[in-house]
């Protein structure tokens, strides 16, 4: 009978089910810095990463000059609020109500952390002699 020869076909990477078992190398190649992303359908296409950030042929990662900014972090920052001895409200303009929130006293006034919201961060100052710095992340 002989022994019969096969011509190498090359597979594109959605027609791979994952348990075939076959070779990275016997898929259709992308180019220097492309990653293989999955679609809605599960199917997989070569991609090249746009926006923010950006891979190179090594898989090494860059975010973009100018690319984090204060904007897209949602941040807000108040300085040397003055405590009043009672609960208080400032105003943080982020939209949602912030995920991490860091109150400090630079000059040693204490503070109970209240139910932040929406609109405001809540906190009562232990006397009105102290300021406090905000800092609100979304």
């Amino acid at each position: 009978m002989g022994v019969q020869k096969f011509k190498r076909k090359v597979l594109a990477p959605s027609f791979v089910p994952e348990t075939t078992g076959i070779a990275l190398a016997d898929l259709a190649q992308g180019t220097n810095g492309q990653v293989l992303i999955a679609n809605t359908g599960a199917a997989t296409a070569y991609q090249t990463l746009s926006g923010d950030v950006t891979v190179n042929q090594t898989g090494v990662t860059a975010v973009g000059s100018g690319k984090i900014t204060k904007a897209k972090i949602k941040m807000f920052t108040a300085n040397s609020v003055a405590g009043t001895g009672s609960a208080q409200n400032v105003a943080h303009g982020l939209g949602t109500t912030p995920t991490y929130v860091i109150i400090s006293s630079p000059d040693g006034g204490t503070l109970t952390y209240g139910t932040h919201d929406g609109t405001n961060v809540k906190f009562t100052a232990g006397d009105n002699s102290h300021h406090f710095d905000v800092i609100a992340f979304a």
